[in-house]
């Protein structure tokens, strides 16, 4: 980059007036030459602020002066833009040109209110401007974490009316969200705990659970995947810096078992358990099983006053209560089933292969073999069993005459898909040699339980394979609960 190109450069900042209109022209194919070659040139991004010392300086004057004479002409969006392009790429990488470019923070932040006014959110032309400004503020604040936290705490103490992080997540636009999220996740760098310390904060994420639900539609398209993608990397720093917990915990309701945002992140810890490769990977899950624990309690006794007196056949004196807030429950209850296994897997492969595991794993193994846990899994499991019907080649199957709930009627069963599959598997792997489980589990009439479910069920996949596996696990060098089975065998008739 020649030197008469830089002073080009600084006397179009010079003469720059935004009460012009035809010096806009000029101005902003000057600004679009630069920025293509500072995109690409390093060097050049800390050689120019050193040529012309007053450039970053004039920048700011440059953006205060077009935030006080706005227009909605074309030309004046075209400017806009040329402007937070250069910008963007002029501070990208370069911590010196950031923290100079923060002081243009507020007029830019005003920009962006104004184009996602209600008006201006219809206005699909304004998006590509829009989506320009948010990348400029996130190249600002990106690896800068003085400069992240300052952004931080100025937008998550805005006024409702002045929630800009909200209003842009509003966006009908998916590409200017996932530009939001960008700027969330660098602004935020490895301090999580600043999005959850403030009411705007929550708000934010609560949001972004919503548009994560609607982005994993099988209907969405490209750029709701890279949303997505994006979005995961956010939770996933969350889960990364221990503070699962914390978020699980502030996105509940009180007097609500579990809330659909709840559920929404334990799909993002089930999805981040899995791609973990050792134990020593993970950290703090025991709410994993508090919920679960939880969870169940709630079931047992919802589903208890549901079916009455367990001597009764509900078919005689059908549902007593219907509780609306079960399904929802129940989903929950295999998200956190999925997550326990993963843990409890994770811990026996690190076992088996000499490796050291977590603290955090730890704490998650020993409390599904306290005293209860177990009983507690099998007494939902005996409850769900009596209150759904195994649907075997599409038609229903009641255990033992006594199912509540029949394909075709007004409840909503979708909720309760692989439970059952879930909690044996999870059962199974829980007492994978050790005998004390397995006494347990015989000492709770678990064996019968879990043998009523080595069946077909389409609503539960491989249930039949995960019960026979979790049989075998109960039986295993068990001479008392073999002998169980023993006496439920049929007794052979004496030939005629």
């Amino acid at each position: 980059m020649s030197e008469g190109s830089i002073s080009a450069l600084v006397k179009a900042f010079d003469r720059f007036n935004p009460q012009e209109i035809s010096q806009e022209n000029n101005f902003g194919l000057v600004l679009d030459e630069f920025s293509g070659k500072l995109a690409k040139d390093e060097a050049l991004r800390r050689r120019l602020p050193t040529a012309s010392p007053l450039l970053l300086d004039n920048i700011i004057d440059a953006w205060k002066a077009i935030y006080v004479y706005p227009r909605t002409q074309v030309t004046s969006y075209d400017l806009v833009m040329s402007l937070a392009r250069f910008t963007r790429n002029l501070v990208a990488g370069d911590t010196s040109n950031q923290n100079k470019a923060y002081a243009a923070e507020p007029d830019i932040r005003s920009i962006l209110h104004n184009l996602t006014s209600f008006r201006q959110l219809e206005d699909e032309t304004v998006y590509p401007l829009t989506r320009m400004l948010v990348q400029t503020l996130s190249n600002i604040v990106t690896l800068n974490d003085d400069l992240g936290t300052r952004l931080w705490n100025t937008y998550t103490t805005l006024s409702d009316d002045q929630n800009i992080l909200a209003r842009l997540l509003a966006s009908p636009d998916t590409r200017t969200i996932h530009a939001t999220v960008v700027l969330i996740l660098n602004s935020i760098n490895a301090e999580g705990q600043a999005l959850l310390n403030s009411p705007n904060g929550l708000r934010i994420m609560v949001q972004l659970l919503d548009l994560t639900e609607e982005w994993a539609s099988d209907d969405s398209g490209p750029h709701e995947e890279e949303a997505f993608t994006t979005a995961y990397r956010l939770f996933e720093s969350f889960l990364e810096q221990d503070l699962g917990m914390t978020l699980f915990h502030a996105l509940a309701i009180e007097d609500e078992p579990i809330t659909p945002h709840q559920t929404s992140f334990l799909k993002f810890v089930d999805s981040y358990l899995r791609h973990q490769n050792t134990a020593s990977d993970l950290h703090d899950y025991s709410f994993l099983w508090e919920a679960f624990s939880q969870l169940c309690s709630y079931s047992q006794g919802s589903l208890q006053r549901s079916l009455g007196h367990p001597e009764i056949h509900t078919s005689e004196q059908g549902l007593r209560e219907l509780d609306l807030r079960l399904p929802k429950v129940a989903a929950a209850l295999v998200l956190l089933s999925q997550c326990l296994t993963t843990i409890l897997l994770c811990t026996q492969n690190a076992a088996n292969t000499e490796k050291p595991g977590h603290a955090g794993y730890s704490t998650v193994v020993d409390a599904t073999r306290a005293p209860g846990f177990i009983e507690s899994l099998i007494e939902t499991l005996r409850l769900v069993d009596r209150f759904l019907p195994r649907i075997a080649f599409g038609k229903a199957v009641a255990t033992s005459g006594e199912s509540a709930v029949i394909p075709g009627s007004s409840q909503d069963t979708k909720g309760f898909a692989y439970l059952k599959r879930d909690f044996v598997r999870l059962l199974g792997t829980i007492c994978y040699e050790r005998k004390d489980i397995q006494n347990r589990i015989r000492e709770c009439g678990g064996i019968q339980v879990v043998m009523n479910l080595c069946v077909i069920d389409e609503r539960n996949p491989y249930l039949q394979e995960h019960a026979l596996f979790a049989l075998r696990n109960i039986l295993h060098q068990n001479p008392d609960n073999q002998a169980i089975i023993e006496e439920l065998r049929p007794a052979e008739q004496s030939p005629a």
